[in-house]
């Protein structure tokens, strides 16, 4: 059993600092979103905020050893994502997508982790 805690740590510990990483991109698209003054954006940006910030506080989540290597390449997948998004054009309707990205986040990580408990 102190193996399983220890994995069960470990991969904990995992989601948090890919939660700290989302929220530094985030914040780094928030100032983007202020100086461009796209205020229609603003609100929305700060609600999905604070949602990463409540999920990278908040979580202890159990994953069976099968899937934890599935769930760190999912991972690695939202910052390769996130490094191709970069390459667009950087308007209104980028961030209003990117959006819709980060929203999506913590729901597919959800889904996830309760489907291989």
């Amino acid at each position: 059993m102190p193996g399983l805690f220890k994995g069960v740590k470990k991969i904990n510990n995992e989601i948090k600092e890919f939660f700290t990483w989302l929220l530094v991109c985030l914040n780094e698209d928030i100032r983007t979103i202020k100086d461009n003054n796209y205020t229609d954006l603003y609100e929305e940006y700060n609600n999905v905020k604070k949602l990463l910030i409540e999920k990278r506080n908040n979580f202890t989540y159990r994953i069976s050893n099968d899937f934890r290597s599935k769930l760190k390449d999912i991972l690695l997948t939202y910052k390769e994502e996130y490094s191709i998004l970069q390459k667009y054009k950087k308007d209104i309707f980028f961030y209003n997508d990117l959006l819709g990205w980060y929203k999506d986040i913590p729901e597919d990580l959800d889904l996830f982790i309760n489907n291989h408990q």
